[in-house]
Formats: structure tokens, sequence, C-alpha cells
């Protein structure tokens, strides 16, 4: 831009740097920010909340890392919102640990960032983490969303919570939230993956909106794995209605008869698979009986 005379501000730059990310041309919105910054023209707080979603999408962290630096020389590292995608891109990126560094340097933080940091554990799996946070976040008066039950119960289903995800799940009465297509979701893999199946089914049929494919897949999951043979053939029977051609459902059913030892309903469902001409999916195995 400026071998041509121009000489760009602040504003330019950064609606240049912004065009590039939203077109996801990342690697050259790094590029410009870099430009930007060996310029006269320091990059302010805005020019971070735009840059950082494109070190999101980096295969590494290095470049979210510069831009950390940045933030912590000019002080923005402390801002609630600057923080909160700070911590979003180190979750996208695989470090939870630079995410919680991040988190903490939140000068005072609000349920965005709080959501962000609760967001990362879920992603990752760090359960108890993220409940001990939900609690802590519960404590300070901070009023949840949401965005923050959905990430709380992602905690609960990765460490096996089911006492304290029903007791998240009755919470979010309490703060007029209505329960989401994927609270609900959280709830039933929680449920089936503990066995507990008939409370998960009851649930299912508490859903106000079509249960999709996702419940039922939750819910065959759970009986393939606790061996219940009259409910799974239930969620099956859903699944393969709203899935015809996926194989997987069949799979998943076939994987059930054998694990319950139900040999001649599996030699069944093999030959329905084969009649109605579907083919074994990348990442579904049979369970072989003998």
């Amino acid at each position: 831009m400026r071998e041509d005379g121009f000489e760009p501000n602040v504003y330019t730059w950064n609606g240049i740097i912004s065009g590039h990310v939203e077109n996801d041309l990342n690697d050259k919105a790094m590029q410009l920010f870099s430009e930007m910054q060996t310029s006269n023209m320091r990059p302010d707080n805005y020019t971070i909340g735009i840059i950082l979603p494109a070190c999101s999408r980096s295969a590494t962290t290095e470049g979210g890392k510069q831009v950390h630096a940045h933030t912590i020389r000019c002080g923005y590292d402390a801002d609630v919102y600057i923080g909160a995608a700070l911590v979003d891109m180190y979750a996208k990126c695989g470090s939870i640990q630079h995410a919680l560094l991040a988190y903490n340097r939140i000068l005072d933080p609000n349920l965005v960032s709080h959501n962000a940091m609760l967001t990362a554990y879920a992603m990752h799996g760090h359960g108890e983490e993220g409940i001990a946070l939900f609690r802590r976040i519960i404590a300070t008066g901070c009023r949840p969303d949401h965005v923050t039950f959905l990430s709380a119960l992602s905690s609960c289903v990765h460490v096996g919570a089911v006492e304290v995800g029903r007791e998240l799940f009755d919470l979010m009465q309490h703060y007029d939230i209505k329960p989401t297509i994927k609270h609900y979701t959280c709830m039933i893999d929680l449920l089936s993956r503990a066995g507990q199946l008939t409370e998960a089914y009851k649930l299912i049929k508490r859903v106000p909106v079509e249960v999709d494919s996702v419940m039922w897949g939750a819910l065959l999951g759970g009986c393939v794995l606790h061996s219940n043979v009259k409910l799974g053939e239930v969620a099956a029977k859903r699944l393969i209605a709203l899935e015809t051609n996926n194989a997987a459902n069949c799979v998943l059913l076939a994987n059930l008869y054998a694990h319950a030892g139900k040999w001649s309903d599996l030699a069944r469902t093999r030959r329905k698979i084969k009649d109605i001409g579907m083919h074994k999916i990348p990442g579904c195995s049979w369970i072989e009986d003998g």
C-alpha cells in the first residue's frame, strides 16, 4: 500500500486484515499483521480481536503466541474480550495450559470470558476442572446462560458425573433457561453412558422438539455398552428411519445383539444389511461371534 503512495491508518489496516480473515485467507492476514507491526502503525485492541480467529485456524500456536506477546506489551491482555478471544484461540489450537494462563490474566472476567474457559475445558475433556469452574462462577453471583450450562454438562459427560449433570440440568430452570436440543443431547449421552437407560429414554420422550439421530445414537450406544436389547431395538429402529442409508446404525444394532449373545438376531441384521445394499463404512467394525 505504501509503495503506491498511500499511507494507511489503523482503520485501513483493520479493514484489510478483517477482509482477509473473513475470506479465510489466514496466512495472508497474519502476514499483514506482521507488516503492520513493522510499520509506524501500532495495532490496537480491535486489530487483536480481528487477527485472533486467523490464529485459531492455524495448525500451530506460534502465530497466536506472537499476537499474545503483543497484547501483553500493549496491556491489552487484561481486557475481558481480548482475554476471552485468547482463551478461545489457545483452546482451538490445542493448548489448554496457555488458555488457562490467558484466562487468569483477565483483570475482571465476565460471562464471556468464563464461558470461553468453560468451553476450553469441555473441548479438551477436562471435566473435573470444568465442573469446578462452573461452581466458582455461580459462587461469584455471575448469572450463567445456555452456553455456560452446555459446557458444564459436556464436562459432566467427560467424567461420568451423572449426579452433577442432573443437578445442573435442573438448575437451568432456576435461571429461566430452557434447555436446547444440545442440552438434552448432553444429558441423554451422560445417562446412557452411565447405564441409566430407562431415564435417558424417558428424557428423550420429554424433548419438546423432534428428536434427532444424535440423541437416538447416544441411547443406542449406551444400550450396546450395557447390553440392553429392548431399548436398543427401539433406538435403532428410530435411527434407521432417520438415516436409511447409514450402515453404521445397523452395525451398532448387530454389535448389541453380539454383546447380548443374540446370535439369530445378529444373523438376521447382517442379512438385512446385505439385502438392502448397505456397505460397511469406515469407522465401523463387526464384533464377531465366536
